[in-house]
């Protein structure tokens, strides 16, 4: 594999998204996030509004499932569209993974959550990075994006994390915040967004070096 690819996970309000919007904008990459949606509709031929409702979530009804059937990851292949189940929230999941798998092999990009980073483990083409803050300082970062209380602010940090942790247990089968998971751990709290950035390029960089 020749081309790049830059997976971002991201703890609410830690300021993941910006940061790899910087990455994509300084190294001349394309930039996935809510595209991401676009592409699995374009592939699926499934309306964009179901992945969005089921984006880096799960319902009670799979934990229960999983809890009760335990899978030890999610390796199934997308169901076509003769399958009652094409529409069901694991199958839109597995089609957005087979679309992240793609451009993996395929194109020069950074790609935001999404498991991305545990979809492309095995591909030495691949920058695995997370973003984490303190959540005092998250809830402050989303009180001021959404001019909301910062009560209000740490309840939706907390409820957005765990949704995404329940998201990655239930489907990678792996702790999302384990720094084992990544090449890059980055605190926020420490480095600003384009600093963050900077180090993420040019670790990236070397890394290509070697490809």
């Amino acid at each position: 594999m020749s081309n790049l690819v830059i997976t971002i996970s991201r703890t609410y309000g830690s300021g993941g998204k910006s940061i790899g919007r910087l990455v994509a904008e300084k190294m001349g990459l394309e930039f996935y996030d809510e595209q991401l949606i676009q592409r699995a509709s374009e592939l699926s031929g499934i309306n964009e509004d179901y992945f969005a409702q089921a984006d880096e979530r799960i319902t009670i009804r799979q934990q229960i499932l999983r809890f009760l059937s335990p899978q030890g990851g999610y390796t199934s292949e997308p169901k076509g569209p003769e399958s009652r189940r094409y529409t069901g929230q694991d199958n839109l999941y597995r089609i957005q993974a087979s679309v992240i798998e793609q451009l993996g092999r395929r194109e020069n990009c950074v790609i935001i959550g999404r498991a991305g980073f545990y979809l492309l483990r095995n591909y030495v083409n691949a920058v695995r990075v997370h973003i984490i803050a303190p959540p005092d300082e998250c809830a402050a970062a989303v009180a001021r994006r959404l001019s909301i209380s910062i009560q209000r602010a740490r309840q939706l940090v907390l409820s957005t994390n765990k949704e995404r942790a329940d998201y990655h247990k239930h489907y990678t089968d792996v702790n999302w915040e384990d720094p084992n998971c990544y090449d890059l751990v980055l605190n926020t709290s420490r480095l600003s967004h384009s600093q963050c950035a900077d180090v993420i390029c040019k670790y990236a960089a070397e890394r290509m070096k070697n490809l």
